[in-house]
């Protein structure tokens, strides 16, 4: 095994000043722990800084001294062409104003991070490498070569999955790098490193390149960078040397959806209930809880499991086929803050509360990451958590930073194994939401395979009001309460065994 002390060397020059701040050229894991517990997902690409949203989202990020700002910009899906148009200045620009806020409220300006994705565009064929690549790698300067940077066995001529062992990848990446270090950014997502490194055994290419990436960061900002990636967690070889500083993965909610397949034309529609069902956080088999790897983190210092970040994924492909029938978990992929945004805004308060606490009770090493700006596709539109842009978490958002939102004692939170029938086949598990209902409400069922659901409202003097034969043993379906009294009704789900579960709901005018 490679000593820790030789791999660091590889990889750092650190030099003798410091700057005015809590951290120069490394963090301890408690303070990584604190930047990653106040952490906003903030995607400023799309958005002018001459607008007032562009603003109100520095401001409150200031404001709620949010320590880690993800993904403000990224490069990868998008055309390459902006990069030879301004696009470094714009960041630094961001930069600034993002420090310059911080300070005028008394904090030290927080991490801030941007993103080079898993893809690649044929418009790289346009962009120039700088001289630190070309000397870095000791090439003449030149544009990149799109088809050099691609896997070899890929025939797509626009875009196209970079192979990380292909020196033309390594030296673009180096260049994103370096040039979102100059802008004054402080953490890089690599995306799906997997998709990346096929050909890359023992992830030494990758391992090389990201050396390069620390070493040009050392002598700049703050001295470090952090890299992450969407990974469990990835070694050197057969070391226990890990490649990243913490790593990055979906939050992964559950739901029911009533699409019919899996295109972008699509969308898959969530339901509410109270966090049990559609909106629920637990282990399952495409969860990231419990299940990062641990071993020497860059920083310096030792882990039995890496800390990590969840956030409210924003794309719709199925990379994990949960999604072929109804009741599925969500994986990699699902458009899960288009989710979010189509709940009320009193729910969406209370479901960032709730994960927000939830997650440390899943894993303490987790992390999850608020919601600030990010595009979802339900709309093609954006989420803003800011007041006044028509979703409003900002207030609950300090509150839970806070420690003011007593309600987030994950203490308080149900027992979802029991109310969700986890691998209990003598039970029938019903959730009515809202309860009490004005209007619609959602009745969401759930028993042992192979077993048919029927449901049916009786009133207070054992009339039927209803029923739905369902033929399935999990769904869910809408109650329209419109024209009933006011009261109490008795929901019963049986099934052709015999079984009974009876149900309390109290109808509102």
């Amino acid at each position: 095994m490679l000593k820790l002390s030789v791999l660091l060397l590889l990889c750092l020059s650190p030099v003798a000043y410091a700057q005015n701040s809590q951290f120069y050229g490394s963090l301890t894991r408690d303070e990584l722990q604190t930047y990653m517990s106040r952490s906003l997902a903030v995607e400023f690409d799309g958005i002018n800084k001459g607008m007032a949203e562009y603003n109100d989202i520095i401001n409150f990020a200031a404001r709620s001294d949010a320590r880690y700002l993800g993904t403000c910009y990224g490069v990868g899906y998008g055309s390459e062409l902006p990069v030879n148009h301004g696009y470094f200045d714009i960041i630094h620009s961001t930069v600034l104003e993002i420090n310059k806020a911080y300070i005028a409220n008394g904090f030290i300006p927080p991490i801030i991070g941007g993103s080079i994705w898993e893809k690649v565009t044929h418009d790289v064929d346009s962009i120039w490498m700088n001289d630190e690549v070309a000397n870095t790698y000791n090439v003449p300067k030149r544009r990149f070569i799109f088809d050099s940077i691609k896997y070899i066995t890929d025939t797509n001529k626009r875009i196209a999955t970079p192979d990380i062992s292909r020196i033309e990848t390594q030296m673009y990446f180096y260049f994103l790098a370096t040039k979102f270090i100059d802008a004054g950014m402080e953490a890089i997502h690599m995306g799906i490193i997997e998709l990346e490194d096929l050909n890359d055994s023992g992830h030494v290419a990758t391992w090389d390149i990201l050396c390069k990436i620390r070493k040009y960061a050392s002598t700049r900002n703050r001295g470090l960078v952090l890299l992450n990636a969407d990974t469990y967690g990835l070694h050197l070889r057969n070391t226990d040397t890990l490649l990243y500083d913490f790593n990055t993965r979906p939050t992964r909610v559950s739901g029911y959806y009533s699409g019919k397949d899996s295109t972008w034309h699509s969308m898959w529609i969530y339901y509410q209930s109270a966090f049990g069902g559609p909106g629920r956080l637990s282990y399952n088999e495409c969860s990231p809880y419990g299940k990062m790897a641990g071993g020497w983190s860059p920083l310096g210092w030792h882990a039995d499991t890496m800390p990590y970040i969840v956030v409210l994924d924003n794309t719709l492909t199925n990379n994990c086929n949960c999604l072929v029938k109804a009741g599925c978990w969500t994986v990699y992929g699902f458009d899960e803050i288009s989710w979010f945004t189509m709940q009320n805004e009193e729910y969406r308060n209370q479901w960032l509360c709730y994960a927000y606490s939830y997650v440390k009770m899943l894993d303490r090493n987790g992390n999850f990451m608020m919601p600030c700006r990010t595009l979802f596709t339900r709309r093609w539109t954006y989420y803003t958590a800011v007041n006044g842009y028509g979703y409003n978490q900002e207030d609950e958002i300090v509150k839970i930073w806070s420690g003011e939102e007593k309600d987030c004692d994950p203490n308080n939170i149900p027992d979802f194994k029991a109310l969700w029938n986890d691998g209990d086949s003598n039970k029938i598990s019903v959730i009515v939401y809202p309860n009490p209902v004005k209007g619609i409400a959602k009745i969401v069922y759930n028993t042992a395979k192979g077993d048919k659901v029927n449901i049916s409202i009786f009133d207070t003097f054992g009339k039927k009001v209803t029923e739905w034969p369902t033929g399935k043993n999990e769904g869910y379906i809408e109650w329209n309460t419109v024209g009933l009294t006011q009261g109490t009704y008795f929901l019963t789900a049986s099934d052709d065994r015999g079984r009974v579960t009876p149900f309390k709901v109290f109808v509102t005018d």
